[in-house]
C-alpha cells in the first residue's frame, strides 16, 4: 500500500519544524558596535587596512594578490547580511588611520592562531584590529585548508579571517549553535570563494546592526540541502495526489 498524500505532507511539516529548530540562533554579543547614528538597519561605512600583512613577513604560502581578494570576500559575507559597508584605505604606520587593521605579530607563548579587538570607540588604538599568529616554528603555514595530516599543515586565512571580523564587529564567541563563531577552527573553507556564513552568524550580526534593506547574494551553509528535500517532497505530494 502506497503512503497517502497526507502521509507526505505531515513529513513536510515534521522537516520544516526540525529545520526551524536547527535554524534557532544562541549567538553571542559583545556589546560593543561601530557606531551607527541613525539607527538599526541604516547603513554605516566601516574602514579596513593593511598594517603590515603584506609586507612580506607573513608566513603565508598565498601571493598579497590572493590575500587582498580573501580579504574582500571576508568582508562581502557580513556585508551581504548586514547593512555593513566596507571601503579599503591606505594607512600610514605612524598611526590609527581605519577601523579596522589588519597584520600579524608574534603571540607569546601563542595562545591563538589570531586574535581580533571588539569595536570599543573608534578612539582606542586596537579597537576593531586584526593579527594573525606569524610566530618562529609554528607548525603550520597559512594559505588554503589541506587537511591535518599535510605537512606543513596550511591554515586556511579565510575561515580565520571570517571569524575575527566577526570579533571586529562586536560578536563574541558561539559555544552551542554550529556557526563560523565557534572559538575552534571547523576547517570548513579551503581558500577563496568557499566561503559562508552560518544562520547563527548571520542572526548575530543582523541582531547588532539590523538587517540590509537592499539584500545582497550571500552563502549560508545551513540552508543547503532545505529547498531541494522541500521540493521533492512538493512533487511527491503532488504525483500522489493525482493518482
Amino acid at each position: 500500500m502506497l503512503p497517502t498524500p497526507r502521509f507526505f505532507f505531515n513529513c513536510l511539516l515534521c522537516y520544516v519544524f526540525l529545520a526551524g529548530c536547527q535554524l534557532s540562533s544562541s549567538y553571542t554579543l559583545s556589546g560593543y558596535k561601530w557606531p551607527q547614528p541613525d539607527g538599526l538597519g541604516t547603513e554605516i561605512e566601516v574602514s579596513y587596512s593593511f598594517s603590515n600583512l603584506l609586507d612580506g613577513g607573513f608566513n603565508t604560502v598565498l601571493p598579497n594578490s590572493e590575500l587582498k581578494e580573501i580579504v574582500v570576500e571576508a568582508f562581502g559575507l557580513w556585508s551581504g547580511v548586514a547593512p555593513l559597508a566596507f571601503v579599503e584605505v591606505d594607512s600610514p604606520v605612524s598611526h590609527h588611520y581605519s577601523n579596522i587593521e589588519i597584520g600579524y605579530r608574534t603571540f607569546d607563548p601563542l595562545y591563538a592562531s589570531a586574535i581580533a579587538f571588539y569595536p570599543a570607540s573608534i578612539d582606542d588604538a586596537l579597537s576593531g584590529d586584526i593579527f594573525f599568529a606569524n610566530n618562529i616554528n609554528d607548525p603550520y603555514v597559512w594559505g588554503k585548508n589541506t587537511g591535518v595530516g599535510d605537512d606543513p599543515f596550511e591554515l586556511d586565512v579565510l575561515e580565520v579571517l571570517v571569524h575575527e571580523i566577526g570579533h571586529s564587529l562586536g560578536l563574541g564567541h558561539e559555544f552551542e549553535a554550529d556557526a563560523i563563531m565557534n572559538p575552534t577552527i571547523g576547517n570548513r573553507f579551503s581558500g577563496s570563494d568557499t566561503g559562508y556564513l552560518l544562520q547563527d552568524d548571520i542572526a548575530g550580526i543582523q541582531a547588532i546592526y539590523g538587517k540590509r534593506r537592499s539584500p545582497q547574494a550571500v552563502s549560508d551553509a545551513s540552508l543547503r540541502g532545505f529547498a531541494p528535500v522541500v521540493l521533492g517532497l512538493l512533487f511527491v505530494v503532488r504525483r500522489l495526489a493525482r493518482r
